[in-house]
């Protein structure tokens, strides 16, 4: 099943849910939930969804530019707030890991991913596989997919830019943990609060209805309901957050 339209969707709500039509046809084909990165020549969560989609991400898209084949992906939102990025300067494909949508991939922790959506590593360095089944999510309603991308640190005259993959810690340490007071965080919030309602995140949970949350909804690791949401297994696992 192909779920795509001839025009882009026109507000960020259409999109968020033409992605979620992407993502269960996946799911239905494979029993599974892409990987986050699926082989040695740089396959994304995006490139996954590609055959459903008919749309792709490419290297303009993370400085808030798209072209015919990317559109679907721009969120005029995003286009603001990153203002006037430059483009990917390498020629390598790292362009991959900024855009303007975030995967879970990685659930609570900073270690290895294996609580969220992107696949069960055993090697950072390796491509995350096997994938998480469909059947691994033990209460989809409640446990986040995608939402709009976490912000990169930076600071002046570099622009902040947003990461396709997305793991609570950052955020939530920036906002409620040890690295508030660190450089690089004001113009990384700044720039989440241009996009939505000073700070809002449009959120695709895995049984494919949308919401918005706040930061402290989304981000404040105090709080063990916020925590589930982020892990397949609808635990807390508070001894991943120690230390923050």
């Amino acid at each position: 099943m192909i779920c795509r339209r001839d025009s882009p969707a026109s507000r960020p709500i259409e999109r968020f849910l033409l992605i979620s039509c992407w993502k269960d046809s996946h799911c239905s084909d494979f029993n599974a939930y892409p990987l986050f990165w699926y082989n040695a020549e740089s396959g994304f969560w995006f490139d996954e969804l590609q055959p459903y989609a008919g749309a792709t991400f490419t290297s303009n898209l993370f400085t808030g530019q798209a072209d015919s084949t990317s559109q679907l992906y721009l969120c005029p939102s995003y286009a603001r707030a990153v203002g006037n990025a430059p483009p990917w300067p390498y020629t390598s494909d790292g362009w991959k890991t900024f855009g303007p949508y975030g995967y879970n991939w990685f659930g609570v922790g900073t270690d290895l991913p294996t609580l969220g959506l992107g696949g069960n590593a055993l090697d950072a360095n390796e491509p995350y596989d096997p994938p998480i089944k469909a059947s691994d999510v033990v209460c989809p309603s409640q446990m986040v997919a995608i939402t709009d991308a976490n912000f990169s640190w930076a600071e002046p005259p570099n622009y902040s830019v947003g990461s396709s993959w997305l793991q609570l810690s950052i955020p939530a340490l920036a906002i409620y943990g040890s690295d508030q007071s660190a450089q690089g965080v004001p113009l990384m919030l700044a720039a989440d609060k241009r996009r939505h309602d000073a700070g809002r995140r449009n959120v695709l949970f895995c049984d494919g209805h949308v919401d918005c949350l706040t930061w402290p909804q989304l981000f404040n690791f105090h709080d063990y309901t916020v925590l589930s949401l982020w892990n397949n297994d609808h635990q807390p696992h508070p001894e991943l957050t120690e230390g923050w």
